[in-house]
């Protein structure tokens, strides 16, 4: 297993009263799986979220990436190894709004240990992947909704991480950017990329192999995906009937 979560529950003090995020949950993803959580506003997916990406600790329980316990790592240890085993794509993006594409996807190396030579050609290739080679000087007010979150993309894969934690990473956009970011995500899986993504939209969780559902802080129901969805399917047959539109 990539992730193991045993039991974990989370508990908010505000001031003299105690709100309990999580309660008691257990959660395993394996490598190469692409799994989606759902669940209504304050359900829990975001602090689940947040502990696994090691933002965040658990009042019990227990945390494991590639088998290692993030519940007994320091502070310094969990800013390491979130540098280096996770990758985050965020539904506001996140970028530095005064760099460049190519700088945006640079900085995660700043705070790794690869070789500093390595820096540029990499995030050039990931651009690239993504299909931003013409727009890599740009900045984020230069680029549209579709490729920020494009650059996000990149960005979280410039450390090689093990899993992608995926935030409403389509939420931000217009439908047809949706479309292109999770053709994007399902070819990335694919290839081997574990990917765990929170969205409140059924249609888009359909892109995924199974769906988690949450309820007042635990998991109330889960399911694997029969009939999935495939975004390159939708964007080549919407690209048909844009065409034929045109005639």
């Amino acid at each position: 297993m990539i992730l193991v979560v045993r039991d974990a529950v989370k508990i908010y003090e505000l001031g003299s009263t105690k709100v309990p995020a999580l309660r008691g949950v257990s959660l395993e993803i394996e490598k190469g799986a692409f799994t989606s959580i759902m669940g209504p506003s304050g359900s829990g997916k975001s602090t689940l979220m947040n502990i696994i990406g090691c933002l965040d600790r658990p009042t019990e329980g227990i945390v494991e990436i590639e088998g290692i316990d993030t519940t007994k790592m320091d502070r310094s240890q969990l800013a390491y190894l979130r540098n280096r085993k996770i990758g985050f794509i965020f539904q506001s993006f996140n970028l530095l709004p005064r760099a460049s594409a190519l700088d945006n996807v640079i900085l995660p190396c700043l705070y790794s240990d690869q070789p500093k030579n390595d820096y540029k050609e990499k995030a050039l290739g990931l651009l690239k992947l993504v299909g931003l080679e013409s727009r890599v000087m740009h900045k984020p007010n230069e680029l549209s909704g579709g490729q920020k979150q494009r650059v996000a993309i990149a960005r979280a894969l410039v450390n090689d991480p093990a899993i992608i934690l995926a935030d409403e990473p389509t939420g931000n956009v217009d439908s047809r950017s949706g479309l292109e970011i999770m053709a994007l995500l399902q070819k990335l899986n694919d290839e081997g990329m574990t990917i765990l993504m929170v969205t409140h939209d059924r249609y888009i969780a359909q892109h995924s192999k199974r769906i988690v559902f949450f309820g007042d802080g635990k998991i109330v129901n889960e399911e694997v995906v029969e009939k999935r969805e495939y975004a390159a399917h939708e964007i080549e047959k919407r690209s048909t009937q844009e065409g034929e539109e045109l005639l």
